[in-house]
């Protein structure tokens, strides 16, 4: 819409001319609308490619700010108290040099330990804990699970 050529705008995108001729194509398809016309001019908007760019404007504006930023978690930025369950394992031998490390470089960042309890799988998909340090992974495909260290086990006699 804005460009008025569809290779101009597939290079804006990141994608091929013929990628950007079958987006638009299967946007026709959705809409029922031709949506632009080829002119000599190049492609002129039809009215209702004018007045869907019209109502959908702010929010385009709204995502072009957003990915503009570039935001990425910066723990040295940041200011914000994670939510960790824990087993006591984890607790006393993994945490203490990790929360060290992360409060030495920033004084904001803030660490609320909580035992696992019988409901700590709702507390995570409730967004009540960031986190759980567990030796055993949670059946449940709403969380993500992922190793974190292992290690060998030996018993003395």
């Amino acid at each position: 819409m804005e460009t008025r050529q569809y290779s101009q705008a597939a290079q804006q995108l990141g994608m091929s001319q013929p990628a950007m001729s079958a987006a638009v194509q299967r946007l026709r398809d959705t809409l029922g609308d031709q949506l632009f016309v080829r002119t000599h001019k190049g492609l002129v908007p039809t009215p209702k490619a004018e007045a869907l760019y019209s109502d959908i404007q702010g929010a385009l504006f709204q995502l072009r700010q957003g990915l503009s930023q570039q935001r990425g978690f910066d723990p040295c930025a940041q200011s914000h108290s994670f939510r960790i369950l824990s087993g006591d394992y984890f607790e006393f031998v993994l945490l203490p040099q990790l929360i060290e490390s992360i409060e030495e470089n920033n004084k904001k960042i803030r660490f609320n330990l909580k035992p696992i309890l019988d409901d700590s799988a709702t507390q995570l998909i409730h967004a009540q804990a960031d986190v759980m340090l567990d030796a055993f992974p949670i059946d449940d495909d709403r969380i993500h699970c992922e190793v974190v260290t292992e290690e060998t086990l030996m018993v003395v006699t």
